[in-house]
């Protein structure tokens, strides 16, 4: 598969980035911050659904609108087909689609996460059960600093890493989760067994049941026939009881309505005498209005009259006290009047002497402005002498610099000895074994030959003794006697090289710090020299400050001469410019508004004389009224009264009507009860209720009866289908625990068949991968008769032909680095399709040969479409296919240039 082109918007420092890979080396390089890693994270999340972290919003640009981020990726699948995959972040609900490129058709089928899982693990060629995320955070996206960390670690930390990864744990798990099922179905079994045998003694008291039935059955027969004569006695004397209570009943009702009509015709009796009475009273108030109305009419017309004359009065005062008011106001801008026309009088008297202190101020104004400009002149010169202070101060140190300098110029020179002493050293050790493998090849050679003379054959001429020839053995044992002594002293040689090797780091170390301290002192020897010329030159600026500062008080004592002269004519120009024109303004508005005060009070004053007389004709008319009062009032009371005088009549006569009818309802049912009390015969009644009582006792106990011997059929009935319940359950229970026990058998195989697996197929995986490691490690480092073995508990053996085996934690960084490379990559060869790889930061904590080394081994990769490499540094650009640098806009936004080669 080959990534063709990515697409970033609003993720980290990303506003819309949109980036073009090439096959080969990609190099994405750039300072820390500017997005490259964030590069490699959204191909993470896009290809293998892996994002660090639980919240998303963490990778949503925190000054955006948008509330969320969103990423595509177009790819080259194996199929030769190019899809566009896109994927929202931030989301409540985050949007996920893939596209094919060149029908531009969004494939329906990928709608969820899941759906795109499946899809990647076709196209990526990944085994089903291997997890994306697991593949990516282990061997295509390795996190920076981890590369070569977890070979590093004991053998229990390595298979948490490497296990997963390989997906071999997943034997050791399913033995472990057939033991639990194992466990479920012993107890399961168990449980199955216990209802069995449960349901067996339940299923006992069946018999029982059935006999108590039948018994039930007879008795119940014998209730019945008993309760049907009982019923049908019940049914004659019920009749006839009915009959007389009909009787009765009608008696009982014709009385409560005798009783009741009585009742009424006495409230009517009331109700009419009550009403005569009222009527009385309304001819009585009747007569009263008729003679007071004339007299009732005339007040309600001077009442009106007075109304109107009390409006009158309320206008003439309100008028009365407007005018006052307007007389006032017309008063008091009178006086404001003369008060502003007295300032501006004065204020005229000012004209006379302004061009002069105009003059004046003008050239106050310029003293000011040159005073100013001496005075930050000043400032800045005590500014300079304080730097010349602190520079003083920090050049009186630069004498120790030459000598610490030279100090580690001289460790500098005995490390790069040491470390040349050690070169020889290393030279001297591969010689030593180069001359340790030739002995031991030579001692091998003889003894091939003391076997073939022991055999009676002669080595040199490959024929038979005979008496010409002499026995070579003693001679060739004596040689190799020989040999193994300087094989002896070469071990011995040997392991003092070794010792001295293994103080390379550290020296290579020293020799790191040494050059860097040598480049930060000259640097520093440098910087004195720059503010050592820096000195002269501030000295120089602050040579003419007495004069200045003498420049500076006489010009100040001129400023101070003219102040006086300068506020007298601030003081005028205020006056004439500011107080003048707005005193005029005032007097322009005070004569408008004294004009309009006078307009408006000469209608008042004469609706003032119209109010004369008015106080005297409302005296009149209130006396007018206290007269007229007492009739007004004994009208109005009497005639509400005199209102009801008909409604009363026809009442009266609505209620005599009415009791004339009930007298008539009362003899009818007089008579109708004298004519049923003939009929109703009271002792037989007694008699019948009597006889019905005790027949409905019977009747009840043999219905009780006939009820609690159904019920218990019921319940026989109710037990006995349950028992018919429990022994199809028994017989289910039988069968699935003949079941049960099958699946139980077959599991223990099954979980037998996983623990003899596992470690089988690891072995196997690992072999496959250490073969395709080794290839791998041959061609990132040129050596041909190396061999790397991944053993079981994932440590790493490195073998060779002239190098005894060497553990990685024996290996120096480089070679560290290079076994990594090969076994990850062999592994994604091996587990997956995969033809692409990305390093993070592979650069990280090396010195510049280091990193030159990995980047030629980077370049020997072979295999593997594309490689994506990032990087803060340069190391890579010489050797990449494709170069993007990445840098930081002053918005903290993500920079891309693209570079072609």
């Amino acid at each position: 598969m080959l990534i063709q082109k990515i697409q970033i918007r609003n993720i980290t420092t990303h506003i819309d980035t949109e980036i073009e890979f090439k096959p080969g080396i990609n190099s994405l390089m750039g300072e820390n911050g500017a997005g490259k890693s964030s590069v490699l994270l959204m191909i993470g999340y896009l290809l293998f659904d892996y994002l660090p972290g639980r919240n998303q919003k963490m990778y949503v640009r925190m000054d955006s609108k948008k509330k969320f981020g969103e990423a595509k990726l177009w790819i080259l699948a194996n199929d030769g087909e190019e899809y566009v995959i896109r994927r929202t972040i931030g989301k409540k609900a985050n949007e996920l689609s893939v596209t094919h490129c060149e029908t531009d058709i969004i494939i329906k089928e990928i709608s969820t996460v899941y759906d795109l899982k499946e899809w990647l693990h076709e196209i990526l060629g990944i085994r089903e059960n291997l997890p994306l995320k697991t593949i990516f955070d282990g061997g295509i996206g390795v996190r920076q600093g981890t590369f070569t960390e977890p070979f590093l670690r004991n053998p229990t930390e390595r298979a948490q890493v490497f296990s997963p990864l390989l997906n071999v744990d997943i034997y050791s798990k399913l033995h472990k989760n057939f033991l639990t099922t194992a466990k479920e179905l012993e107890h399961h079994i168990h449980q199955r067994d216990l209802m069995v045998n449960r349901l067996s003694g339940e299923l006992d008291e069946k018999k029982q049941l059935v006999d108590k039935k039948e018994k039930l059955a007879s008795l119940l027969d014998n209730t019945k026939k008993v309760l049907s004569k009982i019923e049908k006695q019940w049914k004659l004397i019920n009749e006839q009881y009915n009959k007389l209570t009909n009787v009765k009943d009608r008696l009982e009702k014709l009385k409560t309505t005798q009783e009741l009509t009585k009742r009424d015709i006495q409230g009517q009796k009331s109700t009419i005498s009550e009403l005569n009475k009222n009527l009385d009273q309304a001819k009585t108030a009747a007569e009263i209005c008729s003679q007071t109305k004339k007299l009732h009419l005339e007040y309600v017309k001077s009442e009106k009259q007075n109304k109107i004359l009390m409006e009158q009065i309320k206008t003439w005062r309100v008028a009365k006290e407007t005018l006052a008011s307007l007389k006032n106001q017309i008063t008091r801008f009178e006086g404001r009047k003369q008060q502003i026309e007295k300032s501006i009088g004065e204020i005229e008297k000012y004209k006379g002497e302004f061009p002069k202190l105009k003059k004046i101020h003008k050239i106050f104004e310029e003293k000011k402005k040159a005073v100013e400009s001496v005075q930050i002149e000043l400032i800045r010169m005590k500014d300079t002498e304080k730097l010349i202070h602190d520079l003083d101060l920090e050049l009186k140190k630069r004498h120790l610099i030459p000598a610490k300098l030279e100090k580690i110029q001289e460790e500098l020179q005995i490390t790069q000895n040491n470390l040349d002493s050690l070169k020889d050293t290393s030279d001297k050790l591969q010689q030593n074994q180069i001359q340790f493998k030739s002995t031991q090849n030579q001692i091998d050679e003889l003894n091939v030959y003391i076997q073939q003379a022991q055999s009676g054959i002669c080595p040199v001429c490959d024929q038979p003794y005979h008496s010409e020839h002499q026995d070579l053995t003693s001679y060739f044992k004596d040689k190799i006697k020989n040999l193994e002594r300087s094989t002896s002293k070469l071990k011995i040689a040997r392991k003092s090289l070794e010792q001295n090797l293994v103080k390379t780091p550290q020296l290579e170390d020293r020799k790191d710090k040494c050059i860097r301290l040598e480049t930060q002192y000259k640097e520093k020897l440098k910087t004195f020299q720059e503010k050592s010329q820096l000195l002269s030159n501030y000295r120089k600026e602050i040579q003419n400050k007495n004069s200045v500062e003498i420049k500076f008080q006489s010009m100040k004592k001129e400023v101070a001469d003219l102040t006086s002269d300068n506020q007298r004519f601030e003081f005028i120009s205020v006056k004439i410019k500011e107080e003048l024109s707005q005193l005029q303004k005032e007097l322009g508005k005070i004569n408008k508004n004294i004009s309009d005060l006078v307009s408006r009070s000469k209608p008042l004053e004469e609706e003032g004389k119209k109010g004369e007389g008015l106080d005297t004709d409302l005296n009149k008319m209130s006396q007018q009224l206290e007269k007229l009062r007492p009739s007004h009032e004994k009208y109005q009371e009497n005639h509400r009264i005199a209102q009801n005088l008909s409604r009363i009549s026809e009442n009266l006569l609505e209620k005599s009507n009415e009791m004339k009818a009930a007298n008539e309802i009362l003899q009818l049912t007089t008579d109708r009860i004298n004519k049923i009390a003939k009929d109703f015969d009271a002792e037989k009644y007694q008699l019948m209720e009597s006889q019905k009582s005790a027949i409905q006792v019977q009747l009840i106990q043999k219905k009780e009866e006939n009820k609690q011997i159904t019920l218990q059929m019921d319940q026989i009935n109710q037990r006995l289908a349950q028992l018919k319940e429990k022994e199809l359950k028994l017989l289910d229970f039988q069968k699935k625990l003949e079941i049960l026990q099958n699946i139980d058998q077959f599991s223990d195989t099954i979980r037998n068949w996983y623990k003899e697996a596992g470690p089988k197929i690891t072995e196997a995986l690992i072999s496959d991968i250490n073969v395709t490691a080794s290839e791998l490690y041959r061609q990132i480092k040129g050596e041909e008769t190396v061999t790397i073995e991944w053993q079981k508990d994932y440590n790493v053996v490195v073998k060779s032909a002239y190098i005894s085996e060497r553990f990685f934690s024996q290996l120096s960084g480089g070679e560290q680095m290079a076994v990594a490379l090969a076994i990850r990559l062999a592994i994604l060869k091996i587990l997956t399709k995969i033809d692409f790889a990305f390093f993070d930061e592979p650069t990280s904590n090396l010195d510049e040969n280091k990193r030159i080394n990995l980047a030629q081994c980077i370049q020997n990769i072979r295999g593997f479409r594309q490689l994506f490499i990032i990087s803060h540094d340069d190391t890579f650009e010489e050797y990449a296919d494709n170069v993007i640098r990445f840098s930081k806009s002053d918005k903290e936004e993500t920079q891309i240039e693209m570079v072609s080669f």
